[in-house]
Protein backbone atom coordinates (compact mmCIF):
# COMPACT_ATOMS: atom_id res chain seq x y z
CA UNK A 1 0.00 0.00 0.00
CA UNK A 2 2.96 2.42 1.09
CA UNK A 3 3.41 2.45 -2.77
CA UNK A 4 0.37 4.09 -3.66
CA UNK A 5 0.66 6.75 -1.15
CA UNK A 6 1.53 10.77 -1.91
CA UNK A 7 3.17 13.36 0.28
CA UNK A 8 2.07 16.43 -0.23
CA UNK A 9 4.33 19.65 1.68
CA UNK A 10 1.89 22.37 2.89
CA UNK A 11 3.00 25.58 4.46
CA UNK A 12 0.11 27.18 7.02
CA UNK A 13 0.17 29.88 9.52
CA UNK A 14 1.97 28.84 13.14
CA UNK A 15 -0.17 30.17 16.66
CA UNK A 16 -0.49 33.53 17.00
CA UNK A 17 1.06 35.11 19.44
CA UNK A 18 3.99 33.89 20.17
CA UNK A 19 6.27 34.27 23.45
CA UNK A 20 7.69 37.49 23.06
CA UNK A 21 11.11 36.99 23.12
CA UNK A 22 11.15 34.30 20.98
CA UNK A 23 10.53 36.63 17.67
CA UNK A 24 12.63 39.71 16.28
CA UNK A 25 8.87 41.35 16.08
CA UNK A 26 5.75 40.04 18.22
CA UNK A 27 3.03 40.92 15.41
CA UNK A 28 5.21 38.91 13.18
CA UNK A 29 2.87 35.72 11.64
CA UNK A 30 4.95 32.34 11.06
CA UNK A 31 4.91 29.72 9.42
CA UNK A 32 4.72 25.98 10.12
CA UNK A 33 5.82 23.23 7.25
CA UNK A 34 3.78 20.28 6.97
CA UNK A 35 3.74 16.56 5.40
CA UNK A 36 0.63 15.06 4.29
CA UNK A 37 0.52 11.45 3.02
CA UNK A 38 -2.31 11.35 1.20
CA UNK A 39 -4.23 7.98 1.36
CA UNK A 40 -6.09 6.92 -1.83
CA UNK A 41 -8.89 5.00 -0.35
CA UNK A 42 -8.98 5.80 3.18
CA UNK A 43 -11.29 4.81 5.70
CA UNK A 44 -14.25 7.39 6.91
CA UNK A 45 -14.17 6.14 10.11
CA UNK A 46 -10.24 5.58 10.35
CA UNK A 47 -7.39 7.66 12.46
CA UNK A 48 -5.54 9.94 11.65
CA UNK A 49 -1.62 10.13 12.94
CA UNK A 50 0.35 13.28 13.72
CA UNK A 51 4.10 13.22 14.32
CA UNK A 52 6.29 15.01 16.33
CA UNK A 53 10.42 15.21 15.75
CA UNK A 54 13.38 15.75 18.46
CA UNK A 55 15.80 18.56 18.92
CA UNK A 56 17.60 18.86 15.79
CA UNK A 57 15.70 16.91 13.99
CA UNK A 58 13.09 16.98 11.43
CA UNK A 59 10.16 15.82 10.11
CA UNK A 60 11.23 13.65 7.37
CA UNK A 61 12.98 11.22 9.82
CA UNK A 62 9.40 10.25 9.93
CA UNK A 63 9.06 9.02 6.82
CA UNK A 64 10.59 5.76 6.77
CA UNK A 65 8.12 4.56 9.97
CA UNK A 66 5.71 6.52 8.07
CA UNK A 67 5.57 4.01 4.73
CA UNK A 68 6.77 0.63 7.08
CA UNK A 69 3.26 1.15 8.72
CA UNK A 70 1.44 2.10 6.01
CA UNK A 71 2.54 -0.81 4.55
CA UNK A 72 1.62 -2.62 7.18
CA UNK A 73 -1.59 -5.03 6.32
CA UNK A 74 -2.97 -5.17 10.17
CA UNK A 75 -2.96 -1.84 10.71
CA UNK A 76 -2.96 0.44 7.30
CA UNK A 77 -6.73 -0.14 7.37
CA UNK A 78 -7.10 2.18 10.25
CA UNK A 79 -5.12 4.63 9.49
CA UNK A 80 -7.26 7.72 7.37
CA UNK A 81 -4.73 10.24 7.21
CA UNK A 82 -0.96 11.01 8.25
CA UNK A 83 0.53 14.38 9.30
CA UNK A 84 4.44 14.76 10.01
CA UNK A 85 4.90 18.55 11.10
CA UNK A 86 8.46 20.48 11.14
CA UNK A 87 8.56 22.97 14.41
CA UNK A 88 8.73 26.34 14.13
CA UNK A 89 12.53 26.33 14.52
CA UNK A 90 13.28 23.41 12.77
CA UNK A 91 14.00 22.00 9.36
CA UNK A 92 11.83 23.66 6.90
CA UNK A 93 9.28 25.69 8.65
CA UNK A 94 13.25 27.39 10.37
CA UNK A 95 13.63 28.19 6.26
CA UNK A 96 10.01 29.50 6.16
CA UNK A 97 10.69 31.75 9.54
CA UNK A 98 13.93 33.28 8.38
CA UNK A 99 14.89 37.01 9.66
CA UNK A 100 11.60 36.56 11.98
CA UNK A 101 13.37 34.29 14.78
CA UNK A 102 14.93 35.17 17.59
CA UNK A 103 18.87 34.29 17.60
CA UNK A 104 18.58 31.87 20.80
CA UNK A 105 15.36 31.67 22.50
CA UNK A 106 12.57 29.28 22.68
CA UNK A 107 9.31 28.71 24.18
CA UNK A 108 8.02 24.68 24.42
CA UNK A 109 4.33 25.46 24.96
CA UNK A 110 4.15 27.87 21.74
CA UNK A 111 5.61 24.71 19.88
CA UNK A 112 2.58 22.50 21.88
CA UNK A 113 0.50 25.39 20.42
CA UNK A 114 1.65 24.54 17.50
CA UNK A 115 0.27 21.33 17.27
CA UNK A 116 -2.88 22.02 17.99
CA UNK A 117 -3.31 24.68 15.38
CA UNK A 118 -2.58 21.99 12.89
CA UNK A 119 -5.01 19.85 13.45
CA UNK A 120 -7.26 22.92 13.42
CA UNK A 121 -5.94 24.27 10.18
CA UNK A 122 -6.60 20.79 8.35
CA UNK A 123 -9.95 20.32 10.25
CA UNK A 124 -8.88 17.18 11.31
CA UNK A 125 -11.92 15.31 12.46
CA UNK A 126 -11.80 12.65 15.27
CA UNK A 127 -10.07 10.13 16.42
CA UNK A 128 -6.57 11.43 16.29
CA UNK A 129 -3.33 9.84 17.74
CA UNK A 130 -0.34 12.14 18.16
CA UNK A 131 3.09 10.49 18.17
CA UNK A 132 6.06 12.21 19.26
CA UNK A 133 9.61 11.56 19.66
CA UNK A 134 11.89 13.11 22.79
CA UNK A 135 11.30 17.04 22.47
CA UNK A 136 8.40 16.49 20.14
CA UNK A 137 7.62 13.93 22.74
CA UNK A 138 7.28 16.62 25.23
CA UNK A 139 5.64 19.34 23.76
CA UNK A 140 2.96 16.63 22.27
CA UNK A 141 1.95 15.57 25.56
CA UNK A 142 1.98 19.20 26.54
CA UNK A 143 -0.42 19.70 23.86
CA UNK A 144 -2.75 16.64 24.82
CA UNK A 145 -3.02 18.66 28.26
CA UNK A 146 -3.93 21.60 26.67
CA UNK A 147 -6.79 20.20 24.36
CA UNK A 148 -7.62 16.74 26.04
CA UNK A 149 -10.12 15.96 23.69
CA UNK A 150 -7.59 16.34 21.00
CA UNK A 151 -6.25 12.90 20.70
CA UNK A 152 -8.02 9.99 21.43
CA UNK A 153 -4.39 8.52 22.63
CA UNK A 154 -0.62 9.65 22.28
CA UNK A 155 2.20 7.45 21.86
CA UNK A 156 5.61 8.81 22.96
CA UNK A 157 8.79 7.70 21.90
CA UNK A 158 11.90 8.54 24.76
CA UNK A 159 9.92 11.81 25.43
CA UNK A 160 11.29 14.66 27.13
CA UNK A 161 8.91 15.26 30.25
CA UNK A 162 11.01 16.39 32.69
CA UNK A 163 13.07 19.25 33.89
CA UNK A 164 16.98 18.08 33.21
CA UNK A 165 19.38 21.91 33.73
CA UNK A 166 22.27 19.85 33.84
CA UNK A 167 22.12 17.53 31.03
CA UNK A 168 20.34 20.22 28.71
CA UNK A 169 22.96 22.60 29.80
CA UNK A 170 25.69 20.53 28.71
CA UNK A 171 24.09 19.58 25.04
CA UNK A 172 23.59 22.84 24.50
CA UNK A 173 26.96 24.22 25.26
CA UNK A 174 28.39 21.17 22.69
CA UNK A 175 25.92 22.47 20.70
CA UNK A 176 27.22 26.02 20.09
CA UNK A 177 30.11 24.45 19.40
CA UNK A 178 29.65 22.11 16.49
CA UNK A 179 30.64 22.59 13.12
CA UNK A 180 27.44 24.15 10.85
CA UNK A 181 29.03 25.17 7.39
CA UNK A 182 30.63 23.22 4.99
CA UNK A 183 31.87 24.39 1.12
CA UNK A 184 30.16 21.40 -1.02
CA UNK A 185 26.99 19.26 -0.31
CA UNK A 186 30.32 16.01 -0.49
CA UNK A 187 31.79 17.37 2.12
CA UNK A 188 28.71 18.36 4.44
CA UNK A 189 28.23 14.08 3.61
CA UNK A 190 31.24 12.60 4.09
CA UNK A 191 31.18 14.64 8.01
CA UNK A 192 27.72 13.26 8.95
CA UNK A 193 28.44 9.84 7.44
CA UNK A 194 31.83 9.74 9.93
CA UNK A 195 29.87 11.20 12.76
CA UNK A 196 30.33 9.31 15.67
CA UNK A 197 26.81 10.79 16.68
CA UNK A 198 25.19 9.02 13.43
CA UNK A 199 27.52 5.93 13.67
CA UNK A 200 24.36 3.29 14.59
CA UNK A 201 21.35 5.17 12.22
CA UNK A 202 20.34 2.98 9.94
CA UNK A 203 22.00 3.98 6.47
CA UNK A 204 18.58 5.22 4.85
CA UNK A 205 17.66 7.50 8.16
CA UNK A 206 21.34 9.08 8.18
CA UNK A 207 21.19 10.01 3.98
CA UNK A 208 17.57 10.83 4.88
CA UNK A 209 18.84 13.79 7.44
CA UNK A 210 21.59 14.88 5.05
CA UNK A 211 19.61 15.29 2.35
CA UNK A 212 17.08 17.09 4.36
CA UNK A 213 18.41 19.10 7.36
CA UNK A 214 21.25 21.15 5.34
CA UNK A 215 20.57 23.68 2.05
CA UNK A 216 22.90 25.62 0.23
CA UNK A 217 22.71 29.18 0.57
CA UNK A 218 25.01 32.52 0.39
CA UNK A 219 26.27 35.22 2.08
CA UNK A 220 28.37 38.10 -0.03
CA UNK A 221 30.39 36.30 -2.60
CA UNK A 222 30.86 33.05 -1.26
CA UNK A 223 28.23 29.85 -1.60
CA UNK A 224 28.33 27.37 0.58
CA UNK A 225 25.88 25.02 2.63
CA UNK A 226 24.75 24.77 6.49
CA UNK A 227 21.86 23.80 8.49
CA UNK A 228 18.38 24.41 8.41
CA UNK A 229 17.99 24.06 12.00
CA UNK A 230 20.07 26.78 13.42
CA UNK A 231 22.77 25.52 16.32
CA UNK A 232 21.62 28.01 18.19
CA UNK A 233 18.15 27.49 17.94
CA UNK A 234 19.02 23.58 18.70
CA UNK A 235 20.72 24.89 21.74
CA UNK A 236 18.00 27.57 22.48
CA UNK A 237 15.13 24.19 22.25
CA UNK A 238 17.03 22.34 25.01
CA UNK A 239 17.19 25.12 27.38
CA UNK A 240 13.73 25.85 27.13
CA UNK A 241 12.98 22.95 28.66
CA UNK A 242 8.90 21.42 29.03
CA UNK A 243 6.40 23.02 30.95
CA UNK A 244 7.19 22.34 34.83
CA UNK A 245 4.98 19.73 36.59
CA UNK A 246 4.19 18.15 32.92
CA UNK A 247 4.56 14.65 34.84
CA UNK A 248 1.96 15.36 37.55
CA UNK A 249 -0.27 16.65 34.69
CA UNK A 250 0.05 13.01 32.71
CA UNK A 251 0.04 11.06 35.81
CA UNK A 252 -4.01 13.08 36.49
CA UNK A 253 -4.56 12.52 32.80
CA UNK A 254 -7.44 9.99 31.88
CA UNK A 255 -5.98 10.07 28.20
CA UNK A 256 -4.61 7.28 26.62
CA UNK A 257 -0.49 7.61 26.80
CA UNK A 258 2.06 5.31 25.59
CA UNK A 259 5.51 5.29 26.15
CA UNK A 260 8.16 3.58 23.95
CA UNK A 261 11.43 3.81 25.66
CA UNK A 262 15.06 2.61 24.92
CA UNK A 263 16.95 0.49 27.94
CA UNK A 264 20.13 1.71 26.84
CA UNK A 265 19.08 5.59 26.54
CA UNK A 266 21.29 8.07 28.38
CA UNK A 267 18.67 10.69 28.19
CA UNK A 268 16.22 9.20 30.52
CA UNK A 269 17.75 7.20 32.99
CA UNK A 270 16.66 4.42 35.02
CA UNK A 271 15.17 6.74 37.62
CA UNK A 272 13.71 8.61 34.52
CA UNK A 273 12.07 5.54 33.55
CA UNK A 274 11.18 3.90 36.99
CA UNK A 275 8.95 7.70 37.33
CA UNK A 276 7.05 6.98 33.41
CA UNK A 277 6.24 3.41 34.98
CA UNK A 278 4.69 5.47 37.68
CA UNK A 279 2.84 8.04 35.33
CA UNK A 280 1.62 5.30 33.20
CA UNK A 281 -1.93 3.92 33.52
CA UNK A 282 -4.31 1.42 31.66
CA UNK A 283 -5.36 1.31 28.64
CA UNK A 284 -2.18 2.63 27.90
CA UNK A 285 1.38 1.15 28.86
CA UNK A 286 4.81 1.24 29.00
CA UNK A 287 7.71 -0.88 26.65
CA UNK A 288 11.31 -0.62 27.17
CA UNK A 289 13.18 -1.70 23.88
CA UNK A 290 16.29 -3.93 24.35
CA UNK A 291 19.74 -2.65 23.43
CA UNK A 292 18.06 0.52 22.17
CA UNK A 293 19.22 4.14 23.12
CA UNK A 294 17.11 7.95 22.56
CA UNK A 295 17.33 7.88 19.47
CA UNK A 296 15.07 5.18 18.51
CA UNK A 297 13.51 6.52 14.90
CA UNK A 298 16.94 6.44 13.32
CA UNK A 299 19.00 3.91 15.10
CA UNK A 300 15.74 1.02 15.15
CA UNK A 301 12.86 2.42 12.42
CA UNK A 302 11.14 -1.03 11.60
CA UNK A 303 11.37 -1.71 15.41
CA UNK A 304 9.89 1.49 16.30
CA UNK A 305 7.34 0.60 13.47
CA UNK A 306 6.78 -2.49 15.02
CA UNK A 307 5.82 -1.57 18.36
CA UNK A 308 4.02 1.63 17.21
CA UNK A 309 1.72 -1.03 15.01
CA UNK A 310 0.97 -2.91 18.28
CA UNK A 311 0.09 -0.05 20.05
CA UNK A 312 -1.92 0.99 17.28
CA UNK A 313 -3.42 -1.68 16.93
CA UNK A 314 -4.39 -1.84 20.94
CA UNK A 315 -5.77 1.47 20.02
CA UNK A 316 -8.10 0.23 17.62
CA UNK A 317 -9.47 -2.58 19.68
CA UNK A 318 -10.03 -0.45 22.59
CA UNK A 319 -11.98 1.98 20.33
CA UNK A 320 -14.14 -0.64 19.04
CA UNK A 321 -15.01 -1.88 22.30
CA UNK A 322 -16.15 1.26 23.59
CA UNK A 323 -18.63 1.31 20.26
CA UNK A 324 -20.30 -1.82 21.94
Amino acid sequence: MANNISKRVHTIPASFPRCVNTVINPSARLQLVVDEYVIPTPSRDGFTLLFTHGTSFNKSLWELVIRTLLNNSSIAPYIKRVLAVDAINHGDSALANKGKLSKDKAHWPDISRDILQVLKHFGVEAPVIGIGHSFGGGALAHASIMAPSAFWATIFVEPIIFLMKGQTQGIADMTLKRRDRWESYEEAKAAFDKSRGMADWVPQQRQKYIDEAIYQTRTGDANFWTLKTTKEQEAATYLAAPVPGLPELLEASRQRHYFILGEKSVVLNTTSRARIEEISHEPGWVKTLPGVGHLVPMTHPDLLASELARALHHVVVSKNTSKL
